[in-house]
């Protein structure tokens, strides 16, 4: 049914289990960069990045081994800016780096700001193109085609804010509910 993602998963490492240390979005994702548990890297709380302990975590590693890394979506985790090569990234009320946007992206994100984090009654005023997840993973295309043509190996994190508020949705998903 997605034979992009298919043939990709094909050529790199696919995960078909997965299990949480913690429930909480930042100490889950620290975890899994760093593989430590919350109680050894100390972020405990969506709050507290600053307190993570760790010797060296996954983009570390991959760094040294000659890896391009992006992060194409939400980050709410330990890492920054400068443990990428690429950074576009959106959080739960849209664009959150420097990116360029077309004025239907940039009044997608302002729609999302008068959600108030609740959810819509309303089927949203916007296409699928201008949905976070359409714009994280045009972001992974890009930066694949770049790692491509430089011949690299890369690590791309694409990461969503979805499942979380404020939830919309646009037609014609909104009429199958």
């Amino acid at each position: 049914t997605m034979p992009f993602l298919d043939s990709l998963s094909g050529q790199g490492l696919e995960f078909d289990r997965a299990y949480t240390p913690n429930p909480t979005c930042m100490p889950a994702r620290v975890s899994l960069f760093t593989g430590r548990y919350p109680s050894c890297h100390n972020v405990r709380t969506n709050h507290n990045a600053e307190d993570v302990v760790y010797t060296e975590d996954l983009t570390d590693v991959l760094h040294d081994e000659g890896y391009l890394l992006a992060l194409c979506g939400k980050n709410h985790s330990h890492l920054s800016r400068e443990d990428f090569d690429w950074w576009e990234t959106n959080g739960h009320l849209g664009a959150e780096s420097e990116q360029e946007l077309t004025d239907d992206e940039k009044s997608f994100d302002a729609y999302l700001k008068t959600l108030h984090f609740c959810d819509s009654d309303k089927p949203s005023p916007f296409t699928v193109k201008e949905q976070l997840p359409y714009r994280n993973v045009s972001s992974f295309f890009r930066f694949a085609d770049k790692a491509i043509s430089e011949d690299r190996p890369f690590f791309a994190w694409v990461s969503f804010a979805e499942p979380h508020n404020p939830y919309q949705v646009p037609y014609p998903s909104y009429d199958m509910f």
